[in-house]
């Protein structure tokens, strides 16, 4: 009994210790981190800095006591903070999976792939043999065979979410340059990580036990590649099932981040069984959830709130803990530490430089592309963590590495300003617009030419990485053939790769309600003339409309030619100052940007009816609308600019505004008029008059984007 007491008196002074160190680091990386912010600097430097005040460089050598009681090397106290720590890793590492966009890959195919390729491959080239002349003090152990790969593997890692913020801060994230950086980010990080992974499986010993070294590699190299290719195929259909079946029974956003985070855990439980660190498994966990209908911003903003603002910080004050400045700062480590630095900064510049040139890029693009992929970041320690935890590196090298981090972390801003000779007040090139931010929408359809249409306008208006899920529904009676042909028609004139989804319901409306909140940001539905129209309007179309919680499209096709044979080469939009109607201009730039149409804008005043010989009041009136017409009209027609599109705009004075809009789309030779609407709960035109006689009676095809209440 004595020695059971014993045993729990010593774990509760463990445990009060742990909370204690938990609570101050805690504390003192959100305060520097807050200071770091406002001094315009990074967080992590912050972050970072409070470990490094609370380790060796300051309270260490002046209260060594207190540091030996609250930050041990080794012990329980040093395990349960390093289990917090790692778990803030993982959860780091899935927020940077989800900066992955395996479609923006494939698109810029050739040019992602040369940058990215140079950028790493000269790197890891110039990092290994910078580990084979480094000085035995900075190899962790006796046998230094490790080394060099592992410093090949940390030049070549490019932090992904910093030069993602950093192109966002500086307005660059659309533009060409900046999405050929991004692209070749994204490419460093799988290529990197992966490498990194089969490293520390060498390392370790933790693959091909008893073998050769060769053969060791080439497990690790394998379990590398299951775990990406596997993941992203048989793991992505996985976890989308896992989440459709949550999302049925408990759609609150709690349990989503919970399910999101046990999925991060397992994904790095099986890399780490598999030899290759639980950080592999993570950053994949976050891609596939990233790819998921039901994952995406839903989980990636309360995961990335968790890991940044309380488990993250955690990890990098832990990992300052471990830096001594006033051993850096004493040669030769000075040295070492500067040649680290030095080609670090050359290594990623000179790869980016030529592989942008060989991408076609000029001189100055491919500096600032080779500038931006230099910084390191918050990643950078995390590689530099798992190298001294798997005792490759040695406390000498972890910090020479750690200074490289946050070095190429700050300097990459200026730096990137002066390149480009950046307005730093410039307007925003990102893009905010509801369609922007849409990754997949759904579109019920039991066949009909409108449908067709719907799809087309959807391909052209949506991102490029945006899915399109058709979805068909038919009564147990009924066979499914019918509906998959009728998804086959739609793919046939959809330039991207559709999904099709099957239900069996005797209620059509129900069972698109119920799919449409599996993570869908957007509805489109086909119509005809008869079934949008008034009171007889299909009550299918009326129980959806009304009860969306995402915009709907609403399109009927031309009254006078099928579907395909319509060009879309002039577009119309109604334009009003509703939240539906600014929805409409975003949908009609888009559609005239994406298909290199003709773009015109009508906006008609209803003119209210002013006794003739009041001519004075008259002629205020025409002004005062007319100036309040070309504010409204003046961020639509930059937005248009910005895009490329030439913008006609035509003005009408009219009391009949549904005859008169179609008048000037007919002026105008427009095969589309896109237009706003709002539903309307109560009985009668469920869209309203104007929208409802559009759609009745308009000859050319009508696009309504409806917002919902």
């Amino acid at each position: 009994m004595t020695t059971v007491l014993a045993a729990g008196a010593v774990l509760e002074s463990d445990l009060l210790r742990f909370w204690i160190a938990l609570a101050l680091l805690l504390t003192s990386a959100k305060v520097l981190g807050h200071l770091a912010k406002r001094l315009g600097q990074p967080t992590v430097v912050g972050e970072l800095s409070a470990g490094i005040l609370l380790g060796p460089t300051l309270l260490g050598r002046v209260f060594p006591q207190v540091t030996e009681q609250l930050f041990p090397d080794e012990g329980t106290v040093a395990i349960m903070i390093a289990a917090v720590a790692w778990l803030g890793v993982v959860l780091l590492l899935a927020a940077t999976g989800f900066e992955v966009d395996l479609g923006t890959l494939r698109r810029l195919g050739r040019a992602a792939l040369t940058v990215g390729g140079a950028s790493l491959v000269i790197p890891v080239a110039l990092g290994y043999g910078l580990g084979q002349v480094l000085p035995d003090s900075f190899s962790g152990g006796e046998d230094r065979a490790a080394l060099p790969l592992f410093m090949g593997v940390a030049l070549g890692i490019s932090a992904l979410p910093v030069v993602a913020k950093v192109l966002r801060e500086l307005r660059l994230a659309k533009a060409g340059v900046g999405q050929i950086m991004l692209a070749a980010g994204m490419l460093n990080d799988v290529v990197g990580w992966a490498l990194l992974g089969v490293v520390a499986a060498v390392a370790s010993g933790g693959v091909g036990g008893g073998t050769s070294p060769a053969v060791g590699l080439a497990i690790a190299l394998g379990g590398a590649l299951l775990t990406i290719v596997g993941g992203l195929t048989i793991g992505q259909r996985g976890v989308d099932r896992l989440l459709r079946f949550v999302r049925r029974h408990d759609a609150s956003n709690g349990t989503m981040l919970g399910v999101s985070v046990i999925i991060v855990i397992i994904a790095g439980s099986i890399t780490q069984a598999l030899g290759v660190e639980a950080v592999l498994g993570a950053f994949v966990a976050g891609m596939v959830l990233a790819r998921s209908p039901l994952g995406g911003r839903r989980v990636e903003q309360p995961l990335s709130t968790l890991a940044d603002h309380v488990l993250a910080p955690v990890f990098f004050a832990t990992a300052g803990l471990k830096v001594d400045l006033f051993a850096i700062v004493a040669p030769p480590l000075l040295w070492w530490t500067l040649a680290i630095l030095a080609v670090a900064v050359g290594a990623k510049v000179l790869g980016g430089w030529v592989g942008a040139r060989l991408g076609g890029f000029g001189n100055r693009d491919g500096l600032a592309i080779g500038v931006g992929l230099n910084a390191r970041g918050a990643l950078e320690i995390v590689v530099a963590s798992l190298g001294l935890s798997l005792g490759v590196l040695s406390n000498e090298a972890y910090s020479a590495v750690v200074v490289m981090a946050v070095a190429t972390s700050l300097m990459a801003p200026p730096l990137l300003t002066w390149l480009l000779q950046l307005d730093p007040d410039g307007p925003d090139e990102g893009d905010t617009g509801v369609l922007a931010q849409v990754r997949t929408a759904l579109l019920p359809t039991r066949g009909g030419g409108s449908s067709v249409l719907a799809g087309r306008v959807l391909s052209r208006v949506l991102p490029p990485t945006a899915s399109i899920t058709a979805l068909t529904v038919h009564s147990a009676a009924e066979d499914a053939v019918a509906g998959r042909e009728a998804a086959r028609s739609i793919q046939t004139h959809v330039d991207r790769r559709m999904r099709w989804r099957d239900h069996i319901a005797e209620d059509p409306a129900k069972a698109v309600l119920a799919e449409s909140v599996m993570g869908y940001e957007m509805i489109a539905l086909g119509a005809t003339a008869t079934s949008a129209g008034g009171p007889t309007a299909s009550r299918v179309l009326q129980q959806i409309v009304t009860a969306a919680t995402v915009p709907v499209l609403l399109v009927r096709s031309a009254l006078d030619r099928p579907p395909e044979d319509i060009d879309l080469d002039r577009i119309a939009v109604g334009a009003s100052g509703t939240t539906s109607g600014g929805l409409a201009i975003d949908l009609a730039i888009r559609m005239a940007a994406g298909g290199g149409a003709e773009l015109s804008m009508i906006h008609i005043i209803d003119q209210p009816r002013v006794d003739r010989r009041d001519r004075q009041k008259a002629s205020r009136w025409q002004a005062q609308a007319f100036a309040d017409i070309d504010g409204m009209l003046a961020e639509p027609r930059q937005a248009a600019e910005r895009s490329g599109v030439g913008v006609d705009v035509k003005l009408r004075r009219s009391r009949t505004v549904a005859e008169d809009l179609v008048a000037a789309a007919v002026e105008a030779n427009a095969s589309l008029l896109v237009v706003g609407g709002e539903p309307r709960h109560e009985g009668g035109a469920f869209l309203g008059h104007t929208v409802t006689h559009l759609l009745a009676t308009a000859p050319m095809s009508v696009a309504v984007v409806i917002n919902p209440r």
